[in-house]
């Protein structure tokens, strides 16, 4: 996880606005908190409201011990 938010970091810097472990917006009725959103380069729209899916490039979520959990209870 260290690593790849760290690539994301170096290679993203100035094209994209970096989440880690922050809420997303997916839709109406569904908020994810992903380990790493990479999303549109609008920082301050991201104080005032969570990022919405016109915003998100790519959400990363790493899930090896409770895969069963994220993917029922959940």
């Amino acid at each position: 996880m260290i690593r790849l938010s760290e690539l994301f970091i170096l290679s993203l810097a100035e094209t994209v606005t970096k989440r880690i472990k922050n809420p997303v917006r997916l839709n109406n009725n569904s908020e994810t908190v992903p380990n790493i959103a990479l999303l549109q380069k609008l920082p301050s729209l991201y104080w005032t409201q969570q990022p919405q899916p016109e915003n998100i490039f790519i959400v990363v979520e790493v899930s090896d011990t409770t895969i069963k959990y994220d993917m029922t209870e959940k």
